[in-house]
């Protein structure tokens, strides 16, 4: 486990990206401690669209929860920095999940200090909104998980139908075959139809293949040129 953690947080910092754990609280559903993952990065922000146009820094935090508020924010990144300003947003794919933040300081310093910092975001899990979207996924989850069980009844039951159904095809078409129509014509149907077989159920037979077929005719081409000559020497003599 501590393995696997060491690995998401060396690609999260090959991507520039600082990963700080978010445990969050275990609900009656709850198994075992789940992490969320809280992700800073120091993001470059241009003042105006000049090319020779002023830049800020500001602090980015992605996979926030989505109850965060920003006293939150502000009690948890004020102590590295005045905090001037926090602008929430939402990608459309994490909508109704999570959201991120710009968070603004007043001088640059805050920004290094907060990244290089021990980081503790618990305080964003004192709404107790937050545990009651936990139990209702965890609630939700369940209700549409299928039971592989159920799952595999219904299956055989399909197929039970299918060949039912087939099956009385079949025995509908031979009853059309053996009386006459209107006309007094028979319906003759493919004698070499095959029965509907299920790969599960038999084996496919492997082809095989003659190998006397697929060995060279010796001496054929050998007595042909023999005839040819003969019949060559006749014609000169006569």
């Amino acid at each position: 486990m501590l393995e696997q953690l060491e690995d998401i947080e060396a690609a999260s910092l090959l991507q520039g990206f600082r990963p700080v754990p978010l445990p969050l609280k275990k609900t009656e559903d709850s198994t075992r401690e789940v992490v969320r993952w809280i992700y800073l990065k120091k993001q470059r922000y241009k003042l105006d669209d000049s090319l020779g146009g002023l830049e800020t820094s500001f602090l980015f935090i992605a996979n926030l929860p989505l109850s965060v508020t920003e006293e939150q924010l502000k009690s948890i990144l004020g102590q590295y920095g005045k905090v001037t300003r926090i602008v929430f947003g939402s990608l459309p794919e994490s909508e109704g999940y999570s959201k991120h933040a710009s968070v603004f300081f007043s001088d640059e310093n805050g920004i290094e200090l907060a990244l290089r910092a021990p980081l503790d975001f618990s305080g964003c899990l004192v709404d107790e909104r937050v545990e009651d979207i936990i139990t209702g996924k965890l609630k939700e989850y369940k209700k549409w998980r299928s039971n592989p069980r159920m799952l595999s009844l219904r299956v055989d039951e399909v197929l039970f139908r299918y060949r039912e159904k087939r099956e009385k095809e079949e025995k509908e078409m031979q009853s059309r075959q053996s009386v006459p129509d209107e006309d007094g014509f028979i319906l003759v149907g493919a004698k070499s139809r095959k029965k509907l077989t299920f790969p599960s159920s038999r084996k496919r037979a492997s082809l095989q293949v003659s190998e006397s077929s697929l060995k060279p005719k010796e001496g054929f081409y050998k007595i042909r040129s023999r005839k040819q000559q003969r019949k060559l020497e006749r014609e000169r003599q006569e």
